[in-house]
């Protein structure tokens, strides 16, 4: 009977282990498609933005960097809805700039089996960043995105963000194609700059790094919230200056 019961005893720690670990998994990677409410504050320090894409005027006194993933659905959700008021109220106003920090999250979940879509997306908009283009690029990728939503699709490695793509849109948008293709093509040196946002993703949000989460004058805003949440934390920005 002791027997029985430790027996029986062992079989449910495991399989708490085991549902324990499916649901941290789950939650894991539900963080970067759902939107969430959580703000708090934190420091930028870790962040260096020194080489990173800059949308607005360099002297604005509020800065707004948002770490992505061009796969993430939340992401394109907040491209959608969020980023085109920032745009037109903050951006080209002067008050706001807006920093992109790329990650490769998505492919994470998969083994990082890479070049991946959410790694080739990045290294495109990373070898437009050398010819000046990185935010049309940007809203070309996330343009693309979006009609896969739209269709009904799960965008998430789907096949659509492939060199061909990368190609035609680098083409339409004017770049150098032999030297967009010859940059796309340096795989260990995009890895090393995603890596490194990484790093600076894990030290920022104390290591639950969720896409997307901005920070805006160093205070945290994770997921997909109402406009007047980071039109909120932009205002008290302004008036801490």
């Amino acid at each position: 009977m002791k027997k029985d019961k430790l027996l029986t005893f062992l079989s449910i720690g495991v399989a708490v282990v085991l549902i324990g670990g499916a649901l941290i998994y789950s939650l894991g990677k539900n963080q970067t498609s759902n939107p969430t409410v959580n703000t708090s504050s934190s420091e930028e320090e870790g962040a260096d933005l020194s080489s990173a894409p800059v949308l607005g005027e360099a002297n604005a006194p509020v800065t707004l960097v948002e770490f992505g993933d061009f796969q993430c659905p939340a992401c394109n959700l907040f491209f959608q809805k969020v980023e085109p008021l920032l745009r037109e109220n903050y951006i080209k106003t002067g008050k706001v700039k807006m920093v992109f920090k790329t990650l490769t999250f998505i492919d994470s979940f998969d083994g990082y089996r890479s070049p991946q879509e959410s790694f080739l997306a990045g290294a495109a908009a990373e070898c437009a960043k050398e010819q000046g283009k990185f935010w049309p690029m940007h809203d070309a990728i996330f343009e693309e995105e979006k009609r896969e939503l739209e269709a009904g699709k799960n965008p998430e490695n789907n096949g659509n963000l492939n060199e061909s793509f990368f190609m035609k849109t680098a083409s339409d948008l004017g770049l150098d194609t032999q030297v967009f293709a010859s940059c796309f093509k340096e795989e260990a040196k995009h890895k090393k700059a995603f890596d490194k946002n990484m790093r600076e993703a894990e030290k920022l949000m104390a290591g639950r790094v969720s896409t997307p989460t901005v920070f805006i004058n160093g205070k945290m805003i994770k997921g997909v919230n109402d406009f007047s949440v980071y039109q909120k934390a932009i205002e008290e920005a302004l008036a801490n200056q």
